[in-house]
């Protein structure tokens, strides 16, 4: 909470100052603030008013707190330093849910690592389940294949929008004569 305080004040050192062409400025810093949607934003409006911010430390180097400065700076720089507040909360939000999704990706990731998309993956596994399907002499063993299938088939689930023509009916082809294999079986 201190530290805070301390903020606040040199904020208000930084940018504040008293009659309406300080305070004006001021509440042009803290709009700029408020507009921005990230920290190296924020860090850029600061940067680029570091002349008014020496200027104002030079007029207050005297006050010992906030109560020392006038009342409506001191509201404005609280103002500003929500915004900054949200700003930081927010950016940081969005790099744990960009971790999230990171994480989502890696299978995604792994997929697309040897050939773009990982549909070469796609199919040569379902080139996979055919041949075990169609190589079973009873249902039981067609089952388990199904099941087999059904698992890598969620997994493929994330990977599977946006694969070409050619894919989805080379996948589509072996599905068919996947399922071919396992009526056959299944009426054995």
């Amino acid at each position: 909470m201190m530290l805070g305080k301390v903020c606040a004040i040199g904020l208000v050192l930084a940018l504040g100052a008293c009659g309406s062409g300080d305070a004006g400025k001021m509440k042009k810093v803290k709009d700029d603030i408020c507009a921005c949607k990230d920290m190296d934003c924020v860090k850029k409006v600061e940067k680029d008013n570091e002349d008014l911010k020496k200027s104002m430390m030079e007029k207050f180097k005297d006050a010992k707190g906030p109560e020392d400065l006038p009342k409506d700076l001191v509201e404005i720089v609280e103002e500003m330093d929500q915004c900054r507040r949200k700003i930081r909360k927010e950016e940081r939000e969005n790099k744990k849910g960009d971790v999230k999704a990171e994480a989502r990706g890696d299978a995604k990731a792994d997929a697309k690592a040897e050939g773009g998309d990982g549909s070469r993956e796609m199919v040569a596994k379902m080139r996979g389940f055919r041949d075990k399907a169609c190589a079973c002499a009873d249902a039981a063993c067609a089952q388990a294949v199904g099941l087999e299938m059904a698992e890598a088939s969620n997994k493929w689930a994330a990977n599977s929008k946006g694969l070409d023509e050619v894919v989805t009916k080379q996948l589509g082809d072996l599905a068919k004569e996947y399922a071919d294999c396992v009526v056959k079986v299944s009426t054995k």
